[in-house]
């Protein structure tokens, strides 16, 4: 089944939100992040899964929105990764 770009950026928020959320009621810290297998799996596992869904999104989609134009409209300079 072929997913809309619609329902993906809706899972990236999802999934996103989501995991802000546990980092915030577990208080996971960054020492946490960077010493703990643990929470470094509970973190990576939804990250992977926002990549994916962005690897999904439709070139028409990417094309209509370039790099940039969220941090452009926020005030920040664009990301240096292509």
């Amino acid at each position: 089944m072929r997913r809309t770009d619609e329902y993906r950026l809706a899972r990236i928020v999802e999934v996103g939100q989501q995991l802000a959320d546990v980092i915030v009621s577990d208080g996971i810290t960054e020492d946490d992040i960077l010493h703990d297998l643990h929470t470094q799996r509970l973190v990576m596992t939804p990250l992977y899964n926002i990549g994916e869904q962005a690897y999904g999104i439709s070139r028409e989609f990417k094309e209509a929105h370039p790099r940039g134009t969220v941090e452009r409209r926020r005030g920040h300079a664009p990301s240096p990764c292509p």
